[in-house]
């Protein structure tokens, strides 16, 4: 969830960006909520999303290392080779990583669509 001060820094980059004259979205990235609102298992809404992001401009033009990381953390969601805690949930670290990839498009200026 967004904090306050979160929607407020990024209404600034908005309309910064529109008194640069650019759109307030610097990257589109389309696809994202099918994928999201599909009635395909977790794993494969995983690994679909992480090709879909590591496919996308936003990812390839991006210079903050914080978005591979998370997407390495998303491909490593639920996986059966990880010996995960007992009281891991699959969906839970899903949606933590979810959580991490809206901020960086927020502040990256991607639409996730």
């Amino acid at each position: 969830m967004s904090s306050v001060e979160h929607k407020v820094e990024m209404f600034k980059l908005a309309q910064e960006r529109r008194r640069q004259g650019k759109p307030s979205w610097e990257y589109t990235v389309r696809g994202f909520k099918d994928i999201l609102s599909s009635d395909d298992d977790l794993i494969e809404k995983r690994d679909q999303l992480v090709a879909l992001l590591h496919a996308s401009v936003w990812f390839k033009r991006t210079e903050d290392a914080s978005l591979s990381e998370t997407l390495d953390e998303l491909a490593d969601v639920g996986h059966p080779d990880i010996d995960w805690d007992d009281d891991y949930s699959a969906e839970r670290h899903f949606n933590d990583c979810l959580e991490q990839i809206y901020d960086l498009a927020d502040w990256d200026r991607a639409w996730l669509a």
